[in-house]
């Protein structure tokens, strides 16, 4: 077995996604260790209890790097609290994280097991979205069927970024198509978005988002070297925290776009996220060539700053470099076309610049649970821990 992903979970367990031998994707939990005395606990997970109880009762992080033999797999197409969750001949598991989530690979498109009652909101959210994101010129996926547990999604035609740049020597092009669409999705007439339940997601919840993965980092420190670097861990996120609540130009801390709302947001905008379907001719004076950009995953949409999925996307560019997936070239010319938005979307530098080192804390944090990366994030922390 090979861990592919990590996350803290529940009462001290860890929660893993590994490839074994055949190839499949399976899920594992790595159960708590024993349960301690309170005085050996740290005040955060004493905090995070969900409900009243003797803090001795509560079970300990665990802590360290874990491996394959830590933890009990769940047999393929198994997940006791996914009871949907099933595997015909043919189907591939794309993703399963333990109790919450597993996106499988059908004859019928591709469906999401959710938990209970879930699938609903998913489902909404989905479809309202593609339909504005076709209109704004980008394809999005069609939602097939949906239950209270989950979304079947039609196939989208492309290519991710990665393939592309290796058939066509450049992401440019499918990001500077990305940066010519993006405004049209995002801004205009929000307000009927907001009144049939799309969230606010405002700088208080990015730093609720940021605090958390923090304390994810120390009470679990999944990494050996997470001890030595706690208090530049601590101080960069302080920072970040100070960056997120200092108001654009003193005028409160909702940035506006230029209508003078919050605008749409992806909230979870990545590479991943978007397909690139045909060559490498966009835009033209005489129209749109076959270049066409699509964006999946809208389950977290929500109304934000302007320069959250901005900074999102161009911090993950900036990551892929020290994945050894893009050289740095390829991934500049990237950002250089992700920040044409700016001027249309009217972004404010410090804002972008705010959402940007929170972001790379963010991911410093969600990495250093991933075998792969652990080193890659120790960099990125020794980064912000530089720009004092």
């Amino acid at each position: 077995m090979r861990i592919r992903r990590s996350w803290p979970g529940k009462k001290g367990t860890r929660v893993l996604e590994g490839i074994d031998d055949a190839g499949r994707v399976r899920a594992g939990v790595v159960p708590a260790p024993a349960r301690t005395p309170a005085v050996e606990r740290t005040p955060a997970v004493v905090a995070a209890a969900a409900t009243p109880m003797d803090t001795e009762d509560l079970p300990r992080p665990r802590t360290g790097p874990v491996g394959p033999a830590d933890a009990v797999w769940l047999e393929p197409g198994i997940d006791p609290k996914l009871p949907t969750f099933h595997v015909e001949s043919g189907d591939e598991v794309l993703v399963h994280r333990a109790g919450r989530r597993a996106v499988v690979r059908t004859s019928a498109g591709f469906v999401k097991h959710l938990r209970a009652g879930r699938g609903i909101e998913v489902a909404e959210v989905s479809a309202r979205m593609a339909t504005r994101a076709r209109a704004a010129g980008f394809a999005a996926p069609e939602v097939l069927d949906h239950t209270p547990e989950t979304v079947t999604f039609a196939p989208l035609a492309g290519h991710s970024p990665e393939a592309f740049a290796r058939m066509h020597g450049t992401l440019v092009p499918a990001f500077e198509e990305w940066a010519r669409r993006w405004p049209g999705l995002v801004t205009g007439d929000v307000a009927s978005c907001a009144l049939r339940g799309v969230p606010v997601h405002g700088p208080e919840d990015e730093i609720r988002v940021v605090d958390t993965w923090t304390r994810h980092l120390l009470d679990f420190a999944p990494a050996a070297w997470v001890g030595e670097y706690a208090a530049e861990i601590r101080a960069a996120r302080d920072r970040v925290i100070r960056g997120l609540g200092t108001p654009r130009g003193g005028r409160g801390q909702g940035t506006r776009s230029a209508d003078g709302a919050l605008v749409l947001a992806h909230r979870d905008l990545h590479d991943g996220q978007i397909l690139v379907d045909g060559g490498t001719e966009c835009h033209t004076e005489g129209g749109t060539g076959p270049l066409t950009v699509g964006i999946l995953d809208f389950d977290t949409a929500a109304l934000a700053e302007p320069e959250l999925d901005v900074a999102n996307l161009v911090e993950h560019l900036r990551f892929r470099v020290g994945q050894g997936l893009w050289d740095a070239a390829a991934a500049e010319g990237a950002i250089t076309a992700v920040l044409g938005v700016i001027g249309d979307l009217h972004l404010d530098a410090a804002r972008l610049s705010a959402y940007r080192a929170a972001t790379r804390l963010r991911l410093a944090c969600v990495h250093a649970f991933r075998p792969a990366d652990t080193d890659l994030a120790r960099r990125t922390l020794e980064s912000l821990a530089a720009h004092r």
